[in-house]
């Protein structure tokens, strides 16, 4: 089994304060023992490798990889080149960055050695600005832009990831001409939905109804610019789906248990996206990753991920939704529990008008 690590490298600390962020309500403060050491990454390189001696993704996230510095990631392509002269072993980075740092020499870097590059980027000023802001509120547009132009400077094609609140899905034509007319034309629309203590959505929590106009009229405009270079996550990965391709993404594919959060003391995790994020599943210093996956804490949390109520596992989309991402089922709100998907309707209503474009295309 293929395990896909998201290696947060700097732990949780960050550059930045977003409002919605998984980390907000703790301290995010570069440490010293924010960032992972020469020791960990050694030990980690080796264990991916093994369990995953053909292929190996390295996908670096944060909160913010960049603060690990570039020295850190040219230290990681080291150990890979060895390990490829060696095995002969195929291998990918990835990276999920803010912007704000990215400069030239990173660019270069990131170039040279063939990464993958996805900026955070909420849409213009007005939306990033709104939650996207440094600790002293002030925002990150500006910056994240500058960072993002750096690399297509340098010839580097610039994925983004766009988080959707309850603001910018008032403003669908603007998020899409947006990402389209700066070069970001492979970019992913993710809703947040968060509740407070008291179990009610966040003001920021985009609602189901809310995102399934914000992604008709995206999908609208999409389908009528007609351009194959413009691939969004919400629509070419359930599109692949039904043409008889693999859907590789983690809220499409119903595989969120190969997806593991590696952090810098060893601990390795579910995804920070998973409820049950604070259970350990083991420490890849004391403990080889091939056992941990073979553990009964991991086998325990795998079962849980692909555990879907009725309604999914009758639904006509369960082959191309599989009941959605995990931390967005079996959550209460308003003290009631909602076992479904939080945007079971808003993807319903997508996957129809999708399905009604497949069979015109093939009638």
């Amino acid at each position: 089994m293929r395990v896909y690590p998201i290696i947060k490298c700097t732990n949780i600390a960050c550059n930045l304060k977003c409002e919605y962020c998984f980390y907000r309500y703790l301290d995010q403060i570069v440490k010293p023992d924010s960032i992972m050491s020469q020791e960990m990454l050694g030990r980690l390189t080796e264990q991916l490798l093994e369990i995953n001696p053909q292929k190996c993704d390295f996908l670096w996230h944060g909160g913010e990889p960049l603060l690990a510095g570039i020295d850190f990631f040219k230290r990681a392509v080291e150990l890979q080149n060895q390990a490829r002269e060696k095995n002969g072993v195929q291998i990918r980075n990835s990276i999920q960055t803010n912007g704000v740092l990215l400069n030239r020499e990173w660019a270069r870097f990131f170039k040279k050695n063939g990464f993958s590059v996805g900026v955070s980027i909420d849409g213009p000023e007005h939306m990033q600005n709104r939650y996207r802001v440094k600790a002293n509120k002030k925002g990150s547009f500006k910056a994240t832009l500058r960072g993002i132009h750096t690399c297509q400077a340098e010839d580097i094609s610039v994925g983004a990831i766009a988080v959707i609140t309850s603001y910018n899905a008032q403003f669908p034509e603007e998020v899409y001409r947006f990402f389209v007319n700066n070069g970001l034309k492979k970019f992913s629309l993710n809703p947040v939905f968060e509740t407070d203590f008291d179990g009610r959505p966040c003001h920021y929590s985009v609602s189901d109804d809310a995102f399934a106009a914000f992604l008709e009229k995206v999908l609208d405009l999409w389908l009528a610019d007609d351009d194959p270079e413009i691939e969004i996550r919400q629509f070419t990965q359930p599109l692949t789906g039904m043409v008889g391709g693999q859907i590789t993404s983690c809220v499409f594919s119903g595989r969120c248990h190969i997806f593991l959060d590696i952090h810098p003391n060893g601990d390795v995790r579910p995804c920070h996206s998973f409820k049950g994020e604070a259970e350990v599943l083991g420490n890849v210093l004391t403990q080889d990753l091939l056992e941990i996956i073979r553990g009964d804490k991991y086998k325990k949390f795998s079962a849980s991920t692909l555990k879907l109520p009725v309604d999914c596992l009758c639904c006509e989309w369960l082959s191309i939704c599989h009941g959605g991402c995990t931390d967005h089922r079996n959550v209460v709100v308003d003290g009631k529990l909602h076992e479904k998907y939080v945007y079971c309707g808003s993807r319903k209503r997508t996957f129809r008008i999708l399905d009604q474009v497949v069979r015109l295309s093939s009638g």
